[in-house]
């Protein structure tokens, strides 16, 4: 597999960032539509599918880019900042954990929303961190192999 040359890389980026924007557009109006769809389950249904399969094609998209682009100074930073997101989670979810100083029923409900939010985002994370790390073992055995001869 071959590095991707910057230019590549850029357009590769800017084509996945579309595709995002047009999964997260695709999203809302799935949900838009099953609050007022009401007996039309089955376009609900279509329409939910459609947006999954737009979701794994990003997440291939960004795992392709990931393979492409996996040197040793990449494979470090991407590490970093699988670290970094660890730790900011952890900090918030301490910091959502924390008993108030004064009791209110709004921060309570908003603390226990966000503390879902959080979780659904640490699995997605952990999700790509390991098909990231998957992919960063599977370069770096291709590498040792062509490096070492058939």
């Amino acid at each position: 597999m071959q590095t991707m040359t910057e230019t590549e890389r850029n357009n590769a980026i800017v084509t996945t960032m579309e595709l995002n924007e047009q999964v997260r557009e695709l999203e809302q109006t799935v949900a838009q539509f099953r609050e007022t769809s009401g007996d039309q389950k089955e376009i609900a249904a279509d329409l939910s599918r459609v947006a999954d399969s737009l979701a794994f094609e990003l997440r291939d998209s960004i795992l392709e880019l990931v393979r492409q682009n996996l040197g040793p100074e990449q494979q470090d930073n991407l590490m970093l900042v699988l670290r970094k997101a660890g730790e900011w989670l952890a900090a918030e979810r301490a910091e959502l954990q924390r008993p108030p100083q004064q009791f209110s029923g709004l921060r309570i409900s908003e603390a226990a929303r966000r503390l879902r939010e959080l979780d659904d985002f640490e699995m997605f994370l952990r999700d790509m961190a390991r098909d990231i790390l998957r992919a960063m073992s599977d370069h770096n055995f291709r590498q040792s192999r062509t490096q070492c001869g058939p």
